[in-house]
Order: C-alpha cells, then structure tokens, then sequence
C-alpha cells in the first residue's frame, strides 16, 4: 500500500513542477533607472525655490484667500420634506412624492412631528389604512411621461393619501401643466409652487 501512494505523489509532484516553472513572470518589463541623490536634491531645490519666490511676494499680516465654490444653502433633510404624522409616529418623503391628500386627512400631511421618527417602510406598514402607493416609472417621476388618465381620476374615489413611490420607496414627482409644458414643469407638493391637491 506504501508504495502506491508514494508513487501517486511523485508522479502527482512531477506533474506540478514543470507547470510551476512555465509560468509567466510577474512584472517581467524592463526596469527603468532610479533616480541618483543628486537629481532628487535638484528636483526638490526647483520646488522650494518656488515656494519661496511665492513667500517673498507675501507680506506679513496679508492672508490668503482661498477660492471656494459656493453652494446653495439647503437646509435640513426635514425642511426639504413632506412631514407624514399619524398618532405618535411620524417620517419623512420627499417633497413632491405626496399626489393627492383628502380634505380629512390633510392634518396628517405636513403636520407637527409626533414623539417618534420611524423610517417609511416600517411607517407604511403600520399605516396602509390610509396611505395609498401610486407606483411610477422614472420617466413619470422627470416629467417626461405622463400618468395614466384613469389614474389620476380615481385619487378623489379611493379617499387615502397617495404617495408616488419608485421600487418601494417614494420619490417627488414633476407635474406638467398646460403653461409649462416646454419648461420642465414643476415639483408636487412644493409649497413654492404647488399646493397638496385637495
């Protein structure tokens, strides 16, 4: 029995050796020259000799200033929101998401933050009595498509919230009117421009 395992692992060894000896090379190019002490000392004189020229033109007290691109003041996650509450618990979609609230649930829409932040999907889940998901395509969501008529007719006749929601998660969504149609329309839900359809 000894011997046939031995001759398993020779030859099983012989097999491996002029494989490991075929293969490629790593980093097989050719080396390119290092640079001497004396280049790097020259190479590092150009550069302190020019942050030194640019010292010199500096006078004591002066300061620098630096160019800093200015960003539009956006405010927090909360004010850039819908505020949706319902008894002790409240979240947040985005401005736009909400299509259409009805009259006796408009106090639910925008209202005071309850005691508790909880996220939309655990949210939705504790509140699908009155909420409704209108499911829409990114084209819809840009403008760029419209909503089906029958769609749209029929948030008064289901008497819930409508959130438009992408994937599962809400998303605002650009409604066109008849003026804008050239101009990219505008956000729903914003109260800049739009008022939560009653």
């Amino acid at each position: 029995m000894k011997s046939l395992s031995q001759i398993l692992i020779v030859a099983l060894c012989s097999a491996w050796i002029p494989a490991l000896s075929a293969a490629p090379k790593v980093g097989g190019g050719p080396v390119s020259n290092p640079l001497t002490n004396d280049e790097l000392v020259a190479r590092q004189k150009v550069v302190n000799d020019a942050v030194e020229e640019r010292k010199a033109q500096l006078k004591p007290g002066d300061t620098v200033k630096l160019k800093r691109e200015k960003r539009e003041k956006r405010g927090d996650i909360v004010s850039r929101s819908t505020v949706l509450t319902y008894g002790k618990n409240w979240t947040i979609v985005p401005k736009g998401a909400v299509l259409y609230a009805p009259s006796y649930l408009t106090n639910r829409v925008d209202g005071d933050k309850a005691k508790r932040f909880v996220a939309w999907p655990e949210f939705y889940k504790n509140n699908r009595g009155w909420i409704h998901l209108q499911n829409v395509k990114m084209r819809q969501a840009r403008g760029k498509e419209e909503f089906p008529e029958g769609a749209v007719d029929s948030y008064p006749k289901i008497g819930r919230v409508v959130v438009a929601v992408c994937h599962g998660g809400p998303i605002s969504v650009i409604i066109k009117t008849d003026e804008e149609e050239g101009e990219g329309g505008e956000v729903a839900g914003d109260s800049a421009t739009a008022q939560v359809r009653q």
